[in-house]
């Protein structure tokens, strides 16, 4: 098992034993760890990037606005993964 594959079996660990649906990362930090280093924001300053994580027993989601999916889908290899990428209109943000 890889690195990325070890960390959402512990995030999945932690949905069944807190009796949770879904984990949401929205920090920078925690992206990059669960992603083995991905980036998911533009502006390095901030906490929080374009990038949301949602971990459910069942799926992967990578929710971000429409300009930040296909760099996810370039940079990531997301089907590799057997992640899902939800996007939504920029000016939605």
């Amino acid at each position: 098992m890889n690195e990325i594959d070890q960390k959402i079996t512990l995030l999945r660990n932690i949905l069944v034993q807190n009796h949770l649906d879904g984990i949401l990362l929205q920090r920078n930090s925690s992206f990059s760890w669960v992603t083995g280093g991905f980036t998911g924001w533009v502006n390095s300053a901030g906490s929080f990037g374009e990038v949301n994580l949602l971990v459910t027993a069942e799926k992967v989601l990578l929710i971000t606005n429409n300009i930040e999916a296909p760099r996810l889908h370039h940079e990531m290899d997301v089907e590799k993964h057997g992640w899902e990428i939800i996007d939504f209109p920029w000016q939605a943000q």
